[in-house]
């Protein structure tokens, strides 16, 4: 059985790998897109995809948020994964069917386009509550994002974040 260390170490280097490959083949000229501005439009997209999502989230409007999610799902590593996941549609549907309190944003976006998959970094602030939690306490995680378009519309991929230390 690997170990948390282990399943990391093997999930980073998929991510990587996939980093690598959009790498090579912007190099070579692959699938980048014709034109410079395509890339940053890509970007620009992909970061605004990044805000939107989470304010998705907080006003736990499904149609909004579900409309980034690939019919595939995209899949996720977090502080609590012992494994990569993929989400599927019934997480989500219990997600905003649920009384828990929401209160998300992404801040410090930054995004960069390699070919036609944006990479986004930013910080993850906020939480998600139960409903009987009085006073939520907001967190922080570095997070980054990888992006695509499926058909002419942007598709979130892969997500990762870390707990960042608190700063009190």
């Amino acid at each position: 059985m690997k170990s948390n260390l282990g399943v990391m170490a093997t999930a980073t280097l998929a991510v990587v790998r996939t980093f690598l490959s959009a790498s090579i083949l912007v190099s070579v000229g692959g699938c980048a897109p014709d034109e410079p501005d395509e890339v940053d439009g890509l970007a620009e997209e992909a970061a605004a995809a990044t805000v939107d999502i989470y304010t998705r989230m907080t006003a736990k409007d499904a149609a909004g948020f579900l409309r980034y999610r690939p019919d595939s799902g995209f899949s996720e590593f977090t502080p609590s994964s012992k494994e990569l996941e993929r989400l599927d549609l019934g997480f989500f549907v219990d997600f905003f069917n649920s009384d828990n309190q929401v209160n998300l944003r992404a801040v410090d976006v930054k995004a960069q386009a390699l070919g036609d998959v944006a990479v986004v970094t930013a910080t993850r602030v906020g939480y998600i509550a139960a409903p009987e939690v009085s006073n939520p306490v907001e967190a922080r995680y570095a997070l980054t994002m990888v992006w695509s378009k499926i058909d002419g519309e942007l598709k979130l991929r892969h997500l990762h974040y870390s707990p960042l230390p608190s700063s009190k």
